[in-house]
């Protein structure tokens, strides 16, 4: 007998899987991948769990593109921290 048994996530590891998934996609598909079915169904959720946690497709987006502005931000800082002082060249 063939069972499908959910797995439970915190809301938390569920959003964080929700997001991986649709960076990869968005890698991947471009902008089409951005569709709640597909990302859900690559995710192995349901699109009503997906709209749980982002409301709408739309929702997913900003939350994507918000996750992607900050890892963005922290790692260009970073770079600036990493370099010193460096004297401009002009």
């Amino acid at each position: 007998m063939n069972v499908n048994k959910r797995k439970r996530r915190t809301p938390e590891e569920a959003r964080t899987l929700l997001l991986d998934t649709a960076e990869a996609r968005l890698a991947e598909l471009g902008l089409e991948g951005l569709n709640v079915a597909g990302v859900a169904k690559a995710a192995g959720m349901s699109h009503a769990t997906l709209l749980h946690h982002f409301g709408s497709s739309i929702g997913m987006r900003k939350a994507l593109v918000e996750r992607m502005s900050e890892r963005f931000i922290n790692d260009a800082l970073a770079a600036f921290d990493n370099q010193g002082d460096v004297d401009a060249v002009v």
